[in-house]
């Protein structure tokens, strides 16, 4: 459930519990929901947080080394030589073939370890933003939209 929906759903529940004189029962399997989360919309008028957890990852761990030693040493070479996230994991793969890696692990720690580096002259999607220009004159079906990556 989305966040603005529970919200709605916590705020109709406390409004027939308060006015409506409902008992708790009759609420629950009214709205099938848990008396957990009866308690919790009488706590507070606003859902709590989901919980995430945060789990280490194992089988990287093996490999951070590697990898922060391939991105010192894009910093220095030209962009165009630089390694993409997809070449580091090429690269695992073949050179240390008993680590088995998923591509999005390797994509995910590339990204993090880019960002901390501050990677110069580099594209960092977390520091990119489409700055929208609008054609001259619209079409009468169908509107034409141009789009330029700038970087802030």
């Amino acid at each position: 459930m989305d966040r603005r929906k529970k919200l709605e759903l916590f705020e109709i529940i406390r409004r027939d519990f308060q006015q409506g004189g409902h008992s708790i029962r009759s609420i629950t399997s009214k709205y099938q929901i848990h008396r957990r989360m009866f308690r919790q919309v009488l706590a507070s008028a606003i859902p709590p947080e989901r919980k995430v957890s945060i789990r280490p990852a194992h089988k990287l761990e093996a490999v951070k080394g590697f990898i922060d030693q391939i991105l010192q040493s894009d910093i220095k070479s030209p962009r165009k030589q630089r390694h993409t996230a997809q070449r580091i994991w090429v690269r695992i793969h073949q050179e240390m073939p008993q680590h088995a890696l998923s591509a999005s692990g390797v994509r995910k720690y590339v990204r993090e370890q880019k960002e901390k580096l501050g990677w110069p002259g580099g594209l960092c999607p977390s520091k990119l933003y489409a700055r929208r220009r609008s054609a001259a004159r619209p079409v009468t079906a169908v509107i034409f939209r141009v789009y330029a990556i700038v970087r802030r």
